[in-house]
């Protein structure tokens, strides 16, 4: 192989062979002309070193010359040759309920968000720490502004949103700080967990208390109404199932070194988290009773609390995928952040992933100006289309980098998704993706104003 590709060298680049050989004569490669006895020793002297030269630069630069065409092919494979166009739905529009010159913009910093089946609803907060919800962003404009002066002793920075599919809106969060009795430095907090209607008015609302340091790391809804939450109590992890009317029906402690979701799949309740074996996924009957366990990926010395951590069921309740970061090697900086996904049917490990910030990021820039990299794709923004795929945006100043993942073979595609042409406005990063039918998701963004696009996947 070696010697085709010398001689292909050779027959196409003679007279750049010449003119290195002309710089080596003249740095003393070649032997001096005294000890030269003749013009063909010359000459043969010269051909061994045109080849030994050619041979040289075809072993050390032919393979960096390839390793680079290749690497450019598979960047324009992402980058160049799938490019899509978003479609802008509405932008910096007002909520139905507020004229356009009153619009609180721009507002966020929470920018938190949960979609339904038909709309999104945002939680949001400004400088004076009001927290405020729109209610019911759809294709056709932003919803109702609702304030929440119930969350005003809530602090920001604990709470989190979700909406289930009769319309319902919980926010969770913790508060009641305090002085632990006896104790020096020790603090005791809340969890709270509160359900408004569609007019941001309270229908109940439950405090998580005691003698210990609760919180609550996410949320699942039952059809009737009730929910199960999963957190934190002390050092130890607990679950507990909330009547429709606020009552807790049980509650209880579990085994794990950290929980941080929770998802209902059929008639069990589903835990993702890590304990000494590693991250993997819990099952509890609708009582709460433990069921069993599947280990995704085994713990080693270095393993710590992922720093993200999410649970979605498929397209059918055996089907479950789990989105997860942490550090490598003990590095926790954001660019060491890998993210991984895992498949599982019937509790039984289908494939796992594990896919770096490069990856999610793009190999390249993209549109007709750089983008500034975000040195990293977090918080991740994750989802599952109806035909059970799951999808990564990472956002980019030109749009963003969604990467789609056969759901049957763990296979990923990846596509640019531009910015509309036409802006009136200075956009920030998407927020969140809400997945539509036949292969459409939005893209819902706040920031210098409140944007919601849309695109359609191709296959």
């Amino acid at each position: 192989a070696w010697q085709a590709m010398l001689a292909s060298c050779a027959r196409s680049e003679p007279s750049f062979v010449t003119s290195c050989v002309t710089i080596a004569t003249k740095r003393h490669i070649l032997k001096s002309a005294s000890d030269i006895h003749s013009d063909s020793q010359c000459e043969k002297y010269r051909d061994t070193m045109r080849l030994r030269l050619v041979f040289f630069l075809c072993r050390w630069f032919a393979p960096l010359i390839l390793i680079g065409l290749m690497a450019s092919t598979q960047a324009q494979s992402i980058n160049d040759k799938v490019q899509i166009r978003l479609e802008n739905l509405w932008e910096n529009a007002a909520p139905l309920n507020l004229s356009a010159q009153n619009v609180p913009l721009p507002l966020w910093q929470l920018d938190l968000a949960q979609s339904s089946v038909d709309s999104v609803n945002i939680l949001v907060t400004d400088k004076e720490d009001n927290k405020s919800l729109f209610i019911g962003a759809n294709e056709k404009g932003p919803g109702q502004f609702v304030p929440l002066p119930a969350l005003a002793t809530i602090p920001s920075y604990s709470l989190r949103l979700f909406t289930g599919l009769a319309g319902q809106i919980w926010v969770e969060g913790t508060h009641n700080y305090r002085s632990r009795a006896g104790t020096l430095g020790s603090m005791l907090s809340d969890a709270y967990l509160v359900e408004f209607d569609s007019s941001g008015k309270v229908v109940w609302e439950h405090n998580f208390g005691g003698r210990s340091t609760k919180t609550i790391h996410d949320l699942a809804a039952f059809p009737d109404g009730d929910v199960i939450v999963v957190g934190s109590s002390n050092d130890e992890q607990w679950l507990a199932r909330v009547s429709a009317d606020s009552h807790i029906v049980w509650e209880r402690t579990i085994g794990l070194r950290y929980a941080a979701a929770v998802a209902l799949s059929g008639d069990k309740i589903v835990v993702a988290g890590f304990d000494a074996e590693g991250e993997g996924i819990w099952h509890f009957s609708v009582a709460g009773e433990p069921l069993d366990k599947q280990v995704i990926e085994q713990a080693n010395g270095e393993t710590r609390a992922p720093v993200f951590m999410r649970l979605f069921v498929g397209k059918s309740n055996d089907e479950l995928y789990v989105f997860w970061s942490g550090g490598h090697n003990g590095d926790q900086s954001p660019r060491a952040r890998s993210l991984k996904l895992a498949k599982l049917n019937q509790g039984r490990l289908v494939w796992r992933k594990e896919l770096s910030q490069a990856t999610l990021e793009g190999l390249e820039p993209v549109g007709p100006h750089p983008d500034r990299k975000s040195g990293f794709c977090f918080p991740l923004i994750t989802g599952v289309l109806a035909n059970g795929d799951p999808l990564i945006v990472c956002p980019a100043v030109s749009g963003a980098v969604i990467s789609r993942i056969n759901s049957t073979t763990g296979d990923m595609k990846q596509v640019t998704a531009l910015s509309p042409q036409t802006s009136s406005c200075l956009r920030s990063w998407p927020k969140l993706i809400i997945p539509r039918p036949d292969q459409r998701i939005w893209l819902f963004g706040t920031g210098g104003c409140t944007w919601l696009d849309q695109v359609s996947l191709p296959n």
